[in-house]
C-alpha cells in the first residue's frame, strides 16, 4: 500500500465514504459522525489556510479531550502541517517554552478550563513568541480581540463553504506531530 493511502486524511477519507452517519465521537452528551467530524476539518482546514496557515507550519492544541481536538488533527493532516499537541495542565513558563521550541505558527485553545483562564496566559504569550500569528479559541463567549485571535464558530463559519485540497506535498515525509514529554533531567 502506498504511503499516502495509510496518511490520517486518507484513513479518514475512507471512513467517512464508507460509514458517514456512523459515530466517530461520543462527548459527554454529544455525538459526532464521521461526517460530522470530517466537514468540520474540512472548514477549519479552509479556514486555516486563509489565515496562512501552510503545509510543513505546526499547529498547537491545547485542548481538553473532545471533539474540537480531533476536528484540529484532522485538519492539520489535511493542510499537511504538523500538530502539537501540548498538556491543558503546563505551566505557563513550560507553555511558552514548548510553543517557542516548536515554533508553532497556529495554536487551537480553549478559552478556560478547569477554572484556569487559557485565553489570559495566550494574551501573555502572544508578545512573545514571534512565529504565532494565529490563535483560535474555543469555548466561552467571545472577547475583544487583536487581529490574530478567533473564535472557533467564527472560524469554522468562514471555512465551511470552502473545501481546500488536501496536503500538496508528500504526506510520507511529512510528521504528523511532534510530541513533547517531561523531561526527567532537563527540559523536554
Amino acid at each position: 500500500m502506498r504511503a499516502a493511502a495509510l496518511h490520517l486524511a486518507a484513513l479518514v477519507d475512507q471512513k467517512v465514504l464508507a460509514h458517514p452517519d456512523r459515530e466517530l465521537v461520543v462527548a459527554g452528551g454529544r455525538r459526532w459522525s464521521y461526517a460530522q467530524i470530517d466537514d468540520s476539518a474540512h472548514a477549519l482546514a479552509s479556514a486555516l489556510a486563509d489565515l496562512g496557515v501552510r503545509g510543513g507550519d505546526r499547529i498547537a492544541i491545547d485542548l481538553p479531550n473532545g471533539p474540537e481536538w480531533l476536528v484540529t488533527l484532522l485538519a492539520g493532516a489535511r493542510l499537511g502541517t504538523t500538530v502539537v499537541p501540548l498538556d491543558p495542565a503546563l505551566s505557563f513558563h513550560e507553555l511558552r517554552y514548548q510553543l517557542r521550541h516548536s515554533e508553532v505558527t497556529a495554536a487551537v485553545v480553549a478559552e478556560s478550563t478547569g477554572g484556569v483562564d487559557f485565553f489570559e496566559a495566550y494574551e501573555e504569550l502572544l508578545p512573545l513568541l514571534p512565529d504565532l500569528h494565529c490563535l483560535v479559541t474555543v469555548g466561552g463567549a467571545e472577547r475583544w480581540t487583536d487581529g490574530r485571535v478567533y473564535h472557533w464558530d467564527d472560524v469554522l463559519a468562514k471555512g465551511k463553504h470552502r473545501r481546500r485540497p488536501a496536503h500538496e506535498s508528500d504526506p510520507a515525509r511529512e510528521p504528523l506531530a511532534i510530541v513533547y514529554t517531561s523531561g526527567t533531567m532537563g527540559k523536554p
